[in-house]
């Protein structure tokens, strides 16, 4: 009969176990299985080093509606010579830029929450939620200078076409960016050989054969100054 698959539950000696039992303790102790919430540990008190970033989320969703008067009114007096400045661009980017904030924010807090209270797999949790919440607010970031009579639009006169086309190319890009991002963190603490896991190794390729189109169509979607800029009225 063949060896046993488990070194932790089945030895290799005169008697070996059947292989059914063999697949089903390799199955409970899969490390990917780990991931569960059901199977974590309860965290410790440091989960509370994450309070801050989450704190700032709120305040900033508490404040958004103050923050977009504030950008239509940047808008507004883009191309009139007694209001304009250089300045109202950097603005209007840097307040683009916190309304795009929430969401990165309240992800990275949850990430500092399991790396700061939780041990072993939890740690490699939080760790890829950095990940993610870095390429959320990125992505999120380029989003929302695309929005319709935005940044692209007011400040730079692009088309709205081509504007509209660029935020929806960057959406796939940040969907095939998130298997990439949590599987790559993960399995970085983990000792497995990524080619025993066709689910896992499945939604890599996914991933970067996503994100290897999405660039790519994002290359050639540009369209040249002379037609991507909005007629002068």
């Amino acid at each position: 009969m063949a060896a046993c698959c488990c070194r932790e539950s089945c030895v290799n000696s005169a008697s070996h176990c059947p292989k059914s039992t063999c697949a089903a303790t390799c199955r409970r102790r899969s490390p990917w299985r780990e991931l569960l919430p059901a199977r974590w540990q309860l965290l410790g008190p440091r989960v509370l080093i994450g309070v801050p970033l989450l704190l700032l989320a709120v305040g900033l969703l508490w404040m958004r509606r103050r923050i977009r008067a504030r950008l239509a009114q940047l808008h507004e007096q883009i191309g009139r010579f007694s209001s304009d400045s250089q300045t109202h661009t950097p603005k209007a980017v840097l307040l683009n830029a916190l309304l795009a904030a929430p969401g990165p924010l309240a992800m990275a807090a949850a990430g500092t929450a399991a790396v700061a209270g939780g041990e072993g797999l939890a740690v490699l949790f939080g760790e890829a939620l950095w990940h993610l919440a870095l390429g959320w607010g990125v992505i999120a970031w380029a989003r929302r200078l695309l929005v319709r009579e935005g940044v692209a639009s007011k400040h730079f006169l692009w088309s709205p076409e081509y504007v509209a086309r660029l935020r929806w190319l960057l959406l796939g890009l940040g969907v095939a960016l998130i298997p990439v991002l949590l599987i790559a963190t993960v399995i970085r603490g983990v000792e497995v050989n990524l080619s025993s896991r066709p689910v896992a190794l499945a939604s890599m390729l996914a991933g970067l054969l996503g994100m290897s189109v999405q660039l790519v169509r994002l290359i050639t979607a540009h369209t040249p100054l002379r037609w991507a800029i909005s007629p002068v009225r």
